[in-house]
């Protein structure tokens, strides 16, 4: 898992997923939720930043490989990325 700072189609996250790791999120759901910015560090944004991001960016991730996902979100506390959690079985 890692606050990669890149996008599911950038480099870093393509060569995870070349090494037969799978997104966790991808597993459950069609689309990755947004992983930033929380709404605590949104207003500390720029306008044009808020333009760029609109709805949020799934900068964050958590991979696995061999172990079957149950379920996973993400949560807020104080930071600037969204936390994520997930549930596995082996």
């Amino acid at each position: 898992m890692g606050d990669f700072n890149s996008l599911p189609w950038q480099k870093p996250r393509k060569l995870i997923e070349a090494d037969g790791f799978q997104s966790v999120f991808s597993l459950l759901v069609s689309k990755q939720p947004p992983t930033v910015p929380t709404s605590e560090y949104r207003p500390m944004l720029k306008k044009w930043q808020r333009l760029a991001i609109g709805k949020g960016l799934s900068a964050d991730d958590i991979y696995v490989r061999g172990l079957s996902v149950k379920d996973a979100g993400i949560f807020e506390e104080k930071s600037d990325h969204f936390g994520l959690w997930v549930t596995l079985e082996t």
